[in-house]
């Protein structure tokens, strides 16, 4: 059964009534990320709340912009997600400065690599388990694979929560669970996904023996899917991913190129911003996660 996040708070609606909190995504192309919204707008309507997202378009100075932006309209709160502290530093320094609540969604938890030495009650974190994910992932092609897969992994540099999904998550499983398996892994990134199907097209012509790409999320899987082609392994080569989106899961449902997707719940994701957002702004302690 879902257990509940947190006590119980009272005078959420008293203090939301009206203000304005800000969504602001690394890249809103990201199709997991509309989701997230649709889930935070949901928990901030019930308050009297309103939304507004700000697209930090996986650029510093654009993200920046979106941070100040929510500074010069009042906003109540401020919700980043899959940014780095350190990718606008001096966005969130800013909004500090106002004593405008920070929750840095998608992130390590305070001391962590990339973030602040600690969180307060103006500065909080929610990481996601894509850790568990990649691991569930990595599960599978274990066990399709019968201990014997040769995998190329496709990371996501974008923060250090994505880094350490994969080398926490997948590499570990195949590591500890499949010393029958090869493992080789390349990098991407949200901003230069274009260069992608090159690099999947070049590792899998570098080692022909290739049975599984395995994308972190799948908004890389076209890309990947586009290396595969390029190369001449779309018969050779099985898709893994994880996040559950709707075309992935079409392509899954055909048996095309993608033959595992380990799903999450963007909906709830956002409810549970929301409720980070609400013990800040009522001053009550925040999750620690």
């Amino acid at each position: 059964a879902y257990q509940p996040a947190g006590s119980p708070l009272t005078g959420v609606h008293a203090a939301l009534a009206g203000k304005t909190v800000y969504y602001v995504p690394i890249d809103q192309q990201v199709p997991i990320f509309p989701v997230v919204e649709s889930g935070l707008s949901q928990a901030l309507a019930a308050t009297g709340a309103h939304l507004h997202v700000c697209d930090g378009g996986a650029s510093p100075a654009t993200t920046t912009a979106c941070l100040n932006q929510a500074i010069a309209d009042g906003a109540a709160s401020v919700v980043t997600d899959s940014i780095p502290f350190g990718f606008a530093e001096q966005g969130f320094l800013a909004l500090e400065k106002h004593h405008i609540p920070i929750l840095l969604g998608d992130e390590p938890s305070a001391g962590a690599a990339g973030t602040p030495a600690a969180g307060t009650d103006q500065l909080a974190f929610l990481e996601t388990n894509q850790t568990r994910a990649m691991s569930l992932s990595a599960d599978w092609i274990i066990s399709h694979s019968q201990g014997k897969a040769d995998v190329l992994v496709v990371e996501v540099t974008d923060s250090p929560l994505t880094v350490q999904a994969i080398t926490r998550g997948a590499l570990v499983q195949f590591s500890t669970l499949c010393p029958g398996c090869t493992v080789h892994t390349i990098t991407t990134s949200t901003a230069n996904l274009s260069s992608l199907p090159s690099a999947v097209s070049s590792a899998l012509l570098k080692d022909r023996n290739t049975g599984y790409v395995f994308s972190e999320f799948d908004t890389d899987v076209q890309a990947a899917l586009g290396g595969v082609v390029q190369s001449g392994f779309a018969s050779k080569v099985i898709g893994v991913s994880s996040m559950g989106i709707l075309g992935s899961l079409q392509m899954l449902h055909s048996s095309n190129f993608l033959y595992e997707d380990t799903g999450s719940d963007g909906i709830l994701l956002g409810w549970q911003y929301a409720n980070q957002v609400f013990r800040m702004i009522l001053r009550q302690p925040v999750l620690q996660t």
